[in-house]
């Protein structure tokens, strides 16, 4: 099933006229003008998703619009949609949202992996539930590290960073006894940012709701 994008950018109108305060919204201001993280990200990420979420079901807008069927299905869609919400609104255009940007948005991005980026540190942002090792080798290549962490809680790594700048991390975090060549099907993605599980959740196809 495909996405009606004038749906979503009505959608997208939606819950900044008629769902966040003025809190959320100066911080969707200072993102868009000045490329700030607002103070409180938790209350701010959490708003938002609250928002997209109730105003989805008005809109016919759900999960049931992605291909395949995945573990975390809804957590899939809803930080894809979250990710392309704040990155494509505008102040400055009528109706905030213009449609050629949410798409670019929902469109995977170019990366390369490697394992001397930079450290900028991070958290756990997301994660991939119901693949395997080749699932994830087959889009990122082999790991960049794989001779496990010094206190044996991750085996394998992959470092990746998209050409926006957002670091990601997707890592098999405490599968103690299990083969992470062959048995881990969970993994854990971290990153730099709520952008982080979005980008890789594209980078892997798990959203492909444009026709």
């Amino acid at each position: 099933m495909n996405m009606d994008l004038a749906e979503l950018q009505r959608m997208f109108h939606y819950v900044v006229t008629r769902q966040l305060d003025m809190e959320v919204i100066m911080d969707l201001d200072t993102i868009a003008e000045l490329n700030e993280k607002p103070e409180n990200t938790y209350q701010f990420q959490r708003k938002i998703m609250e928002a997209i979420q109730n105003s989805s079901k008005l809109f016919g807008i759900s999960p049931k619009m992605m291909t395949g069927q995945y573990g975390n299905q809804g957590d899939i869609f809803y930080s894809v949609l979250f990710n392309a919400f704040v990155n494509s609104y505008d102040p400055d255009i009528p109706g905030f949202f213009d449609v050629q940007k949410i798409i670019n948005e929902l469109q995977p991005r170019d990366f390369e992996t490697s394992a001397n980026f930079p450290f900028v540190g991070g958290s756990r942002q997301g994660e991939l539930d119901g693949f395997f090792y080749n699932d994830i080798k087959n889009v990122f290549g082999p790991p960049n590290y794989d001779n496990g962490s010094s206190d044996g809680k991750v085996q394998l790594e992959w470092e990746i960073k998209f050409d926006n700048g957002v670091r990601a991390t997707i890592y098999d975090y405490k599968q103690y006894d299990y083969d992470p060549y062959n048995e881990v099907d969970y993994w854990s993605v971290g990153g730099n940012s709520t952008s982080s599980a979005a980008e890789v959740y594209k980078a892997m196809g798990l959203i492909k709701f444009l026709g």
